[in-house]
């Protein structure tokens, strides 16, 4: 049986069966680790993770850190968040100081930066953007002069 294991929050429970689209029912983070060989992972006891709150605000401190140590834009972590949990942060956690992100959701971010490459690579091989179109020169004449450049007596 398979081991899901939630990224945020640190819950981990064995599963009968994996579906598409599961989601964590402690703090709700889609896409939790699937761990199928019980060589990779050495607890495999069922744990309960983080209070959903806190999680929240472990996430947002980690986000913002990432921010300031990053350069990314003023609302790179509240724009993280919506995209992680799916809502934005609590008016509750909204203060939280930096604070150093955790190995799981620096993967999180990994994962997501990975499949927006991905999805970006797909949609310019199918549709390539051309920047600038050159018109062909006339045969013998360098394309860098003009008639005007040629006129010109020395």
């Amino acid at each position: 049986m398979p081991l899901i294991v939630c990224l945020l929050c640190d819950r981990q429970r064995e599963v009968f069966r994996v579906q598409s689209g599961m989601v964590c029912a402690n703090c709700g983070v889609g896409d939790p680790r699937i761990v199928r060989d019980r060589r990779i992972w050495s607890d495999w006891e069922p744990k309960d993770g983080l209070p959903k709150i806190e999680a929240q605000r472990r996430t947002l401190a980690g986000l913002k850190w990432i921010q300031d140590n990053k350069g990314h834009k003023k609302g790179f972590p509240v724009a993280k968040f919506k995209d992680i949990f799916g809502d934005w942060p609590p008016r509750e956690i909204e203060a939280v100081p930096p604070e150093a992100p955790t190995a799981s959701l620096l993967r999180r971010i990994a994962w997501d930066n990975m499949r927006w490459k991905k999805q970006r690579r797909a949609e310019e091989k199918a549709e390539p953007k051309v920047v600038a179109q050159f018109p062909i020169p006339p045969e013998g004449l360098p394309s860098f002069m003009n008639a005007d450049d040629w006129a010109v007596k020395l």
